[in-house]
């Protein structure tokens, strides 16, 4: 490859990427729009222009290259410091300035190593293209769900390759704009390239030189010093929002924040948490009595305002036993909601984690004391189903989705049949996306059709509703399903010797805060959800105080003869909760009554505040006014949840 080619090649690629950045920025900024945000030129038409100027500048050596990177990174500070001291564009602009730096100095650096390590080069083409397609696909991601493509997504998308295969199998037209975008993305590049080698092989300019790269960072470094000065011209609200979608990528504080000592001084010394505590496990005891079956029947993706709204029938029959009516998951995603209902504790990093595997303490004392233990699940869905629980697994192969909920049922109502002390775990799918039911069902339209892959659809208002009402119309039949289970138990008399333990794993969100499905933010949709006991002895009650996965079973199973002291009893019927936020490997929420503190953990298992947001996972004025606005609220209330939660997983 030829050192024109070579130029133009990883020039366009780059540059590719930063219009791609920019698109991920207007994302995150689109609710606070400014001058920069209303370009409206798409990549490939920036992409265009840019190699056409850069094949001018190949073709007629107007600069060498040396000269033509110090030029282009002057201009970007330039740009930079005029916008800063004209108060336009704001972080937006610092962002683009900044990022245009960077890219500018990764092509310096290939450049550098074209010239001196030309077996590198093809290497770092392939890793530009892998860049762009990274950018596009985290643009698409975030513009959906407003989480950040990440390890964490990638591993758990990877490791469910059933739900992978399921999203290409449907390629509407939504889809197919997508990958034919990317494509051309990825082919413009090389497609120029060799264009301008062709009619010409070779190039007279100076080799390129390290005092040009020294420059281009020295260049880089001014314009991060330009953060203060920038950012005092941006709103909190902005900020915040930023800091927040930036994911894993630290931003520094804003001066407001910065000034306050006592604020730096919690923020300088961060607590930390033990790994070992986290995974601590209950201590339990079991005395049979008459109660020889239970079933825990685990949903997914119900909250709790859609149980309350939509479930009539299952809320008649919660009246009978005890409802938990400000009950919340510990986690958003089904893995490490389920370990941590069943373990009775808070497993951090669980997907990364050889723990992931253990058995819980509950099952296995189960056993010992006489009970069969078994997992009802379809076989619909990779490793999302909780697959930490049951020796024996019937598994249901159905033609539409939405047969799996009678059909777990019908296998439950068959093994309470049976003779023998069991304790099933029987998982329903219906509401988990695309949200399955039967036609008869659709009483919330117009909906998407159910092979649909919301994830890729565009989240405009009208697909919005449509996915709305698919989810609304799978709870309607889930509280059909659950209705006819429960009948059924009484007509056989199999409750009289039946506890039944009925509960969402985790929340869901439906847009209505910019996140769609779990796994996607901290708003209490996603972690809000319903509890519910009914069986023998089990009292009529409502509570109403706060509680978790932590310690929801200790209660629950009482009825039964069952003792279990969870690691993290003392968390419970009180704010704050602990939960973990899973579009971030090692994110940790400290849910308080009116707002969420956000906390990330360092590789040390060091607390970085992220920041707080409102129980919908927004950045309201009430809350900015109330906290943002008085610092030394602020650093209290982080410094207080800090404390609480280094003491309880230390």
């Amino acid at each position: 490859m030829n050192q024109r080619s070579f130029f133009l090649i990883a020039g366009l690629q780059l540059t590719t990427a930063f219009f791609i950045a920019v698109r991920v920025l207007q994302e995150i900024f689109l609710a606070n729009p400014n001058f920069l945000t209303d370009i409206t030129l798409s990549p490939l038409i920036m992409t265009v222009l840019a190699a056409t100027g850069m094949a001018l500048i190949q073709f007629y050596s107007w600069f060498s290259e040396q000269r033509l990177f110090i030029m282009l990174n002057g201009l970007f500070c330039l740009v930079g410091l005029t916008c800063a001291a004209l108060k336009v564009g704001g972080l937006f602009t610092w962002i683009l300035v900044f990022t245009g730096l960077g890219i500018l100095l990764l092509l310096g650096i290939e450049i550098f190593l074209n010239r001196y390590l030309r077996k590198a080069a093809v290497l770092l083409l392939l890793l530009n293209a892998l860049f762009i397609v990274m950018l596009q696909v985290d643009w698409h991601v975030f513009s959906v769900t407003r989480a950040h493509l990440n390890f964490q997504i990638i591993s758990v998308v990877w490791q469910d390759q059933a739900l992978l295969f399921q999203a290409a199998k449907y390629l509407g037209i939504e889809n197919r704009q997508i990958f034919s975008d990317l494509l051309l993305l990825l082919l413009i590049g090389p497609f120029f390239g060799l264009l301008v080698s062709f009619f010409k092989s070779q190039i007279d300019v100076k080799q390129f030189r390290i005092q040009a790269l020294a420059v281009s960072i020295l260049l880089l470094l001014v314009h991060y010093g330009e953060f203060d000065l920038v950012c005092r011209n941006t709103s909190m609200a902005e900020y915040v929002s930023l800091r927040i979608s930036s994911g894993i990528i630290p931003l520094p504080l804003h001066p407001v924040l910065r000034a306050n000592e006592k604020l730096q001084s919690v923020l300088q010394n961060p607590k930390k948490v033990n790994p070992d505590r986290c995974y601590s496990p209950a201590a339990i005891e079991i005395r049979p009595n008459h109660i020889e079956k239970i079933v825990l029947v685990g949903i997914e993706s119900l909250r709790y305002d859609a149980f309350a709204e939509l479930m009539t029938n299952t809320r008649l029959h919660s009246e009978s036993g005890r409802l938990l009516v400000n009950h919340y998951s510990n986690s958003n995603i089904s893995l490490s909601s389920f370990f941590s209902l069943l373990h009775s504790n808070f497993p951090v990093n669980l997907m990364f984690s050889s723990r992931r595997y253990e058995k819980s303490r509950l099952e296995l004392n189960a056993e010992s004391a006489g009970y069969a233990t078994w997992l009802i699940k379809p076989e619909l869905i990779g490793s999302a189903a909780p697959e930490i629980w049951g020796h024996n697994r019937i598994i249901d192969k159905v033609e539409k989705p939405w047969e799996t909920t009678p059909r777990v049922f019908e296998r439950t109502l068959e093994l309470l049949r049976q003779p023998g002390r069991s304790m099933i775990l029987t998982y329903v799918f219906n509401t988990h996306f695309n949200y399955y039911y039967p036609p008869q069902f659709e009483k919330h339209k117009p909906v998407c059709p159910d092979e649909t892959n919301i994830f890729t659809m565009w989240p405009s208002p009208e697909n919005v509703t449509k996915i709305r009402n698919r989810y609304y119309n799978s709870v309607l039949y889930l509280d059909h399903c659950l209705n006819e289970f429960l009948k059924q138990l009484k007509e056989e008399a199999l409750d009289q010797k039946t506890l039944i333990v009925i509960f969402g794993d985790h929340g869901q969100s439906l847009r209505e805060t910019g996140c769609l499905g779990h796994g996607t933010g901290a708003s209490v949709l996603q972690y809000r959800v319903p509890f519910i006991v009914i069986g023998p002895g089990v009292d009529p009650q409502v509570i109403d105080y706060p509680t978790s996965h932590f310690n929801a079973l200790s209660e629950a199973l009482k009825p039964a003869g069952f003792t279990i002291n969870s690691p993290f009893s003392a968390l419970d019927g009180n704010y704050p909760v602990l939960a973990l936020e899973e579009s971030v490997s090692g994110r940790i929420l400290v849910i308080q009554k009116d707002y969420i503190n956000i906390f990330d953990l360092t590789s040390e298992f060091q607390l970085r505040w992220i920041a707080m947001v409102n129980l919908s996972y927004a950045i309201s004025p009430e809350l900015v006014q109330t906290w943002y606005q008085n610092t030394e609220k602020l650093a209290s209330a982080i410094d207080r949840d800090m404390t609480f939660i280094s003491s309880n997983l230390q």
